[in-house]
């Protein structure tokens, strides 16, 4: 997944689009596989506002693009206008798991697959696309997407769902704005 430099919304869509529908060729269960192609879309717009509601920044028409392009084939595309999505993100409720996780968690534990803790990591990706509409990862958002993806791992945990490899860790992905050279900066000499 490209972090660095400034994606289309067209090229975001496309990444989330192409993650998620290979996601879901993984998904054997047909009745977890249509609730989780009926919610999945939902699930990453609300956690798209809660990832831009912690970074601060004031929202862009560029924003309002990137939301507008989560969307799967065959779900309704969303079409919401600036103050409607600036409204959004000052008003986000909190991080919920989406519905479908805990059918996918119950097939897991029946199955013996790792679907949930793939979604985990799924949904970090998408979160740090959804982050980088500005072209940086802050460390706020990293710590918002991270304690989401602690949140369905502690459910996964519960529910006795060993992981596999180590999680993703959003901090990772962590960007610096680029600062404005004042007069007089000198660039740094590269370390040794």
């Amino acid at each position: 997944m490209n972090l660095k430099g400034s994606l289309s919304a067209a090229e975001v869509h496309k990444q989330y689009s192409d993650g998620v529908t290979a996601f879901r060729r993984q998904i054997t269960d047909a009745t977890l596989r249509i609730k989780f192609t009926q919610e999945v879309d939902i699930f990453f717009r609300a956690c798209t506002l809660g990832v831009w509601g912690r970074d601060g920044a004031s929202i862009t028409p560029r924003h309002v693009e990137y939301y507008n392009a989560i969307y799967t084939k065959g779900n309704p595309v969303p079409a919401i206008l600036f103050w409607e999505l600036s409204t959004a993100v000052s008003e986000y409720p909190g991080f919920q798991p989406p519905p479908f996780f805990a059918r996918m968690r119950a097939s897991d534990k029946v199955s013996g697959t790792h679907l949930a803790r793939r979604f985990i990591d799924l949904m970090t990706l998408m979160q740090l696309l959804f982050a980088a509409v500005d072209d940086v990862v802050s460390e706020e958002e990293a710590g918002f997407v991270n304690a989401c993806a602690d949140s369905l791992s502690a459910l996964c945990d519960r529910d006795g769902l060993k992981g596999g490899k180590a999680p993703l860790d959003a901090k990772d992905f962590i960007s610096k704005r680029p600062e404005a050279d004042g007069p007089g900066d000198e660039a740094a000499p590269p370390p040794p």
